[in-house]
């Protein structure tokens, strides 16, 4: 195979052919004459019309980069990329499928790749002086990513660090973006750029499938995940819910809800004694939650009950007392007061024995919050407190029970008084049977807002809208007897018997220059006042009129002077 070297040499020898004249076995370049030109063949130089330039095309694009020449001649044209010939003359150097050379020596690429990036020169060499134009091609690659490890999948343990990598690929290089399938990153925040992602002192609530995105704006987004497993010994939180079931038969439900990786295993207790099924006591699991039925609870269940699982990472147990005492209350009130100085509160309580007594617990808010019953101290001074005895279960004013759960579920209600209006409030409260108190109740804050005055103001627009129409009314009838020629001038403004010098009556057309004039009359006494009552009735009237598309000044105006 012959060089690449070796062929540019044997293009430039054939170059001279024509161009030299042989001598004594060897070549001689010939003489130029004052113009420049060769003197053998008067051929002028070859020239390149086009110009440097930068292309910047996408992968499996076409590309054609332009070398005009004037006056080639029987100079021979070259293609190279970087020092690589690719074509000389009408010859296809390179053997590409994918490249070809046009007629006007342009050279076409089809269906770029990455490697088809550099430099490309148009080339002539003229008498060992080499005329050239370069054309620089970028080929814009879309973005590619690959997750570390490649598997897409950590395992650690809980409090320990960990590290998610991505690496992207594409030309310009990408940007990449980390985010959570579901939820936030631990950060807090949505997303987060960088090539990492760290993840320090892991809790449970960190697994999860996290999410790398690469994006350089060439084609699409590419993307790859990694599952991260947290291994955690059992966490358990547990619930206690009653229900009325039949005739008057209360149920219960203990409800374990335990998190662990791996499973743990789940036992339940009362007394320490461990508890197996039974015709009154049921199990169930679904998902997380492992649930304890008592069915037709008695006195003789209450007790201590506790949860407790366990993995091969460790064991965890959590305890719950079941006793006839109430629940804590419920409130059901609505958020907003609007009485002046109290408040009705209304409440439900689930119980297994009647109510006796309830407490309440108000105060003005200070705007801190209060999450947990056992943050409130009930003899501090900054609670007020309401004992409210119940003397009759049935007592549908302050006392009663739900028509679906007779002995089971009681509703109450009482009124708060001497509020202060514009205020909030927290409220608390606790009930009491046979068995004892219970906890208290979450805090429910409400606003005594104080007396809503929609209604009035409804009323007093009805009454203003009333009064304009009647006044639009009288105006209409005042405007037809002006035509008619049956009211002068002095009927406009009334009898001369008027003696204040301040009586006056302007054009019936404004709806409220009546009740103006009126309001004034009755303000002459005192100078002042009258220059504040014509101020207001001219401001009155200029609303009126805008509102009502009427002329501000009236078309007549008469005013008798004393």
């Amino acid at each position: 195979m012959i060089a690449y070297s070796s062929i540019t040499h044997l293009l430039l020898l054939l170059q001279t052919i024509g161009c030299y004249a042989a001598k004594g076995g060897n070549f001689v370049e010939p003489a130029d004459d004052n113009s420049g030109h060769s003197t053998s063949r008067h051929q002028p130089n070859p020239q390149i019309l086009s110009h440097d330039q930068i292309f910047r095309a996408q992968v499996g694009e076409t590309l054609v980069l332009p070398c005009q020449v004037a006056a080639l001649g029987n100079y021979v044209l070259m293609w190279k990329q970087q020092n690589r010939v690719l074509t000389a003359g009408t010859l296809v150097v390179r053997k590409d499928y994918r490249m070809r050379l046009k007629d006007d020596f342009s050279l076409e690429l089809t269906q770029l790749k990455p490697d088809d990036q550099g430099t490309y020169t148009c080339e002539i060499d003229v008498m060992g002086k080499p005329i050239s134009i370069k054309h620089k091609i970028e080929v814009m690659v879309p973005p590619a990513v690959q997750s570390k490890p490649r598997e897409g999948l950590i395992t650690t343990r809980k409090g320990q660090d960990v590290t998610l990598r991505c690496s992207g690929r594409g030309n310009p290089n990408p940007r990449i973006t980390w985010s959570k399938k579901t939820g936030l990153l631990p950060s807090g925040h949505k997303t987060q750029e960088g090539l990492s992602l760290e993840l320090q002192n892991v809790r449970r609530q960190d697994a999860g499938t996290y999410t790398c995105t690469a994006n350089n704006g060439v084609g699409e987004e590419a993307s790859a995940e990694i599952q991260v497993e947290i291994k955690y010994p059992p966490e358990i939180e547990i619930e206690q819910n009653w229900y009325q079931r039949e005739a008057e038969d209360v149920e219960v439900e203990l409800i374990c809800v335990v998190h662990a990786k791996p499973e743990g295993e789940v036992s339940w207790y009362r007394r320490q004694k461990k508890l197996h099924e039974t015709d009154r006591l049921l199990f169930q699991t679904k998902g997380s939650r492992q649930t304890l039925y008592i069915r037709k609870v008695n006195p003789t269940d209450f007790g201590n009950y506790s949860c407790r699982a366990e993995n091969a990472l460790g064991e965890a147990r959590t305890f719950t007392e079941l006793s006839g005492r109430p629940r804590p209350p419920r409130f059901t009130s609505e958020v907003i007061g609007y009485k002046p100085d109290s408040y009705n509160i209304t409440w439900i309580t689930d119980t297994y024995k009647p109510i006796t007594e309830y407490k309440i617990l108000y105060r003005r808010s200070d705007g801190l919050p209060i999450t947990q019953w056992e943050h409130i101290e009930e003899n501090t001074g900054s609670w007020e407190t309401v004992f409210i005895p119940v003397t009759s279960p049935h007592n549908s004013h302050s006392h009663s029970h739900s028509p679906t759960s007779p002995s089971f579920s009681a509703q109450a209600t009482y009124t708060l008084k001497n509020l202060r209006s514009g205020a909030v409030y927290d409220i608390v409260a606790k009930a009491k049977n046979k068995f004892g108190w219970s906890q208290l109740s979450k805090v429910f804050n409400f606003f005594n807002k104080g007396v809503d005055y929609s209604t009035q103001q409804l009323s007093d627009r009805s009454d203003k809208q009333q009064d304009y129409q009647q006044q639009q009314q009288q105006s209409v009838s005042q405007q037809k007897q002006q035509k008619l020629g049956l009211m002068d001038d002095q009927s406009v403004v009334g009898s001369k018997d008027h003696s204040s010098p301040s009586d006056f009556s302007l054009n019936a057309g404004h709806p409220f220059s009546a009740s103006a004039a009126s309001s004034l009359k009755r303000t002459t006494s005192n100078p002042l006042t009258l220059v504040l009552g014509l101020v207001l009735m001219i401001m009155q009237i200029s609303i009126s009129s805008s509102s009502h598309n009427i002329p501000l000044l009236p078309t007549r105006t008469y005013v008798q002077r004393g």
